[in-house]
């Protein structure tokens, strides 16, 4: 054998040990997380993969077997690191009990679409005065109202009021539009700064603005909940926690403290003002006392997940969320006890729509649900650039009834 021909071969399996080394390092780490929530489909699911490309045989068939317990919808017929498995009778077992459980639903319709294609949104609010609604935009950084005649126009200019990132978006009782803004990595040095901004919408200008700076720690607001007295709930991301903003203060008090959550994103407060929602990314749902902060999760059957939400939504005693993890990108109603403590069954709403890339937040209009069906957020860089081989479409509300 040839020098050269050696030294290609010893390039070969150096690489083939670091890519197994890769393998056992992501295995670690959802194993520990595994640790925080057992049930969490997702992450049981890149773990039986993750054991799978490892060579794992038992190890995937395994977490895979746990995945496909928590009723979720993955399409492991489709994933080539199982294809080593095909010949493993409880792997095709396995198969057929996904194919089982697979759920087609096609309830919504088009409410209406934006022809602007790069905005990449997050949040969706509406006017019930006008019928208006409001779409933010993560790359463009700004606010677009969408008439009720379906003709979008610019609310704000690109980084007006210094806005970075659009995410939540909720109108208030008092006409006010509350947005969440927030820096990431394309603002540089002020990544982890944010911000909630409110906005008068009968003059269009801003009412108030209540800022947290990266001085002593990033921040990555997310989302909020409005109460009828004027507070409002906001999660952070980066932080871990929960702030509150009091009407007629400035600033923000903490309400759950830094690394109580992994990744708190979606949040509702109950009709009756007494519970707040919270979804995390790793903890699936918890219960937060509104007053007092304490927090403590949302029980629910084994076979409903509760994880990769990222709206969250009170609709009389129950929860909308819009989940878009791997495996969940569909529109569910958790139908809750009577006081509202504990999850007692599903309804998915939406599920498998040709639309859909990666849905993300909503609306609760009257007896209606809209929805961002095609965020493409998967097209944004960490930088906050559009990649460059994008494929962009006219942003899609759909709307789906809760009747």
């Amino acid at each position: 054998m040839r020098l050269g021909a050696l030294a290609l071969l010893g390039a070969a399996l150096a690489g083939a040990a670091a890519e197994k080394d890769e393998h056992r390092e992501q295995i670690k780490r959802y194993e520990a997380l595994l640790n925080t929530s057992p049930d969490q489909g997702e992450v049981l699911y890149r773990l039986a993969r993750e054991r799978a490309l490892a060579g794992d045989t038992p190890g995937a068939l395994d977490a895979l077997d746990k995945a496909i317990a928590t009723g979720l919808d993955f399409d492991i017929d489709a994933e080539s690191a199982f294809r080593p498995l095909h010949n493993e009778a409880k792997f095709m077992a396995l198969l057929d009990r996904a194919l089982d459980q697979r759920l087609v639903v096609r309830r919504s319709t088009e409410a209406f679409h934006v022809a602007e294609k790069d905005l990449i949104p997050e949040g969706l609010a509406h006017d019930p005065a006008t019928g208006a609604f409001f779409l933010g935009s993560l790359h463009k950084r700004k606010v677009v109202r969408v008439g009720a005649d379906g003709q979008a126009r610019d609310f704000t200019t690109s980084g007006q009021d210094g806005l970075w990132q659009v995410l939540g978006m909720k109108v208030d009782a008092r006409r006010q539009l509350w947005v969440v803004t927030s820096a990431g990595e394309e603002a540089g040095n002020l990544q982890g700064t944010s911000a909630v901004l409110v906005y008068d919408l009968a003059t269009g200008t801003l009412a108030r603005r209540y800022g947290m700076h990266n001085v002593t720690a990033g921040h990555f607001f997310n989302d909020l909940a409005l109460a009828a007295d004027g507070r409002a709930f906001v999660t952070d991301s980066r932080s871990g926690g929960v702030w509150r903003i009091d009407p007629g203060r400035d600033g923000f008090t903490p309400l759950v403290k830094s690394f109580t959550f992994d990744y708190p994103n979606g949040i509702a407060l109950s009709t009756d003002e007494r519970r707040l929602y919270v979804a995390d990314n790793v903890k699936g749902i918890s219960i937060v006392d509104p007053s007092s902060g304490d927090v403590r999760p949302l029980p629910h059957p084994d076979n409903v997940s509760l994880y990769g939400i990222d709206g969250l939504y009170a609709y009389g005693p129950d929860l909308i969320g819009v989940q878009n993890g791997a495996g969940t990108e569909r529109v569910v109603r958790y139908r809750l006890d009577p006081g509202g403590t504990r999850v007692v069954g599903l309804e998915v709403l939406e599920s498998r729509n040709p639309v859909f890339e990666i849905p993300t937040t909503g609306v609760v209009v009257g007896t209606d649900f809209y929805y961002i069906a095609n965020s493409r957020l998967d097209q944004l860089t960490p930088e906050g650039h559009i990649k460059s081989l994008a494929r962009l479409e006219p942003v899609v509300v759909l709307k789906v009834s809760l009747r």
